[in-house]
């Protein structure tokens, strides 16, 4: 744990005496006050332990992949972004939070811990578009709202991105909105035809060389074409009964 107690002493070093550090043996928050901090490591506390049983089946081991949080308070913006610190496990993680109060307790901060976890679970053997998807799950309806209409655009088009695209990115950037669509959508889509392990294990066995051999072995499709094909239909059906009265439209 030796580069989160040096960032930990660094950053004690550098914060005003009004700057509120809460701390335990799975996280250290850094907040504009006290009563924040303390907050925001109660929720953390509490999402390690409902992420990991939801996703891993079990709850990871006291002070494995410590996590250092650094919160500012915006109230009209919402950003996040998670960095490992040590590499190729990724056994640290540090994240930068820039959003409400609320949301620092709430999706944003689920989002960005499931983060962590998968990532202490996986290494770097889950591929992107798995960590956006399940990361996915966890956002407000703000989001998921924007994902929806992107959605409907690409039903109403019938132009979607080719999923195998999607599925190869090594990072998607949180600017590319369409990628991170196709990542949760897809995300959902598999979820209803396996659990959330069968999930995992498709993304990594798929990453590891063969989508064909992981869409067939996982989920019993002939390949990741016929997989694809079978997502668009789902999307187009979602957003006919989205409409309510059986059309696509934006």
């Amino acid at each position: 744990m030796e580069a989160t107690l040096l960032l930990c002493a660094a950053l004690v070093a550098a914060a005003p005496a009004d700057i509120g550090l809460a701390s335990s043996a799975n996280f250290i928050v850094h907040a504009p006050d006290h009563r924040i901090a303390e907050d925001v490591l109660r929720h953390a506390e509490q999402y390690r332990v409902q992420l990991a049983q939801a996703w891993l089946g079990h709850t990871l081991p006291e002070g494995e992949g410590p996590v250092i949080i650094h919160v500012r308070i915006s109230p009209d913006e919402d950003h996040a972004a998670m960095l490992p610190l040590k590499r190729p496990h990724r056994t640290h993680h540090i994240i930068w939070l820039k959003t409400s109060e609320q949301l620092a307790c709430g999706a944003t901060l689920a989002h960005e811990l499931l983060h962590c976890i998968l990532a202490t679970k996986f290494g770097e053997r889950l591929p992107a578009f798995a960590q956006e998807g399940c990361a996915g799950l966890e956002d407000d309806a703000a989001v998921r709202a924007v994902r929806r209409r992107i959605l409907a655009d690409m039903a109403f088009s019938g132009q979607y991105p080719q999923l195998r695209s999607v599925l190869d990115r090594q990072l998607i950037p949180a600017n590319d909105q369409t990628a991170y669509t196709v990542s949760c959508s897809l995300a959902e889509f598999l979820f209803a035809r396996g659990s959330r392990g069968t999930f995992l294990q498709f993304a990594v066995d798929g990453a590891g060389g063969n989508w064909d051999a992981a869409a067939r072995r996982h989920y019993g499709y002939s390949s990741l074409s016929a997989l694809e094909a079978d997502w668009q239909r789902w999307v187009s059906n979602q957003m006919r009964l989205a409409a309510g009265d059986g059309t696509l439209r934006r």
